[in-house]
């Protein structure tokens, strides 16, 4: 069995009536983290990492992601949480919000 079954991923029809009228087209969805600072004066923090969702516009390094197909739409996964979703077989849903915030859940990262 390939990866990509062990996931699935559920994009919500708000979300894609979105899309297609904000851009016109089709456009990846790209789901990442980002790790920051804790708010510790010294060194001891914990990094606190942060998923980012947001939809590709601009030209990014496609390498690091990985390519799902959902339904005609295409969804870019970091690798490394790509990695940890098809160990925990994830059902990761992709909605949006009544603000136009692109919210998932679902989705269970371990570093």
């Amino acid at each position: 069995m390939e990866d990509k079954e062990l996931i699935k991923i559920e994009i919500s029809d708000k979300l894609r009536k979105y899309i297609i009228g904000k851009y016109g087209k089709w456009v990846p969805i790209v789901i990442t983290y980002t790790e920051t600072k804790g708010p510790c004066q010294d060194n001891w923090c914990q990094l606190i990492k942060k998923l980012d969702v947001h939809m590709l516009t601009t030209k990014e390094d496609l390498q690091q992601f990985e390519p799902v197909d959902c339904g005609g739409l295409l969804v870019l996964i970091e690798k490394n949480i790509f990695s940890s979703s098809v160990k925990h077989r994830d059902n990761i849903k992709i909605q949006m919000d009544y603000r136009h915030k692109i919210k998932v859940s679902g989705l269970s990262f371990v570093s």
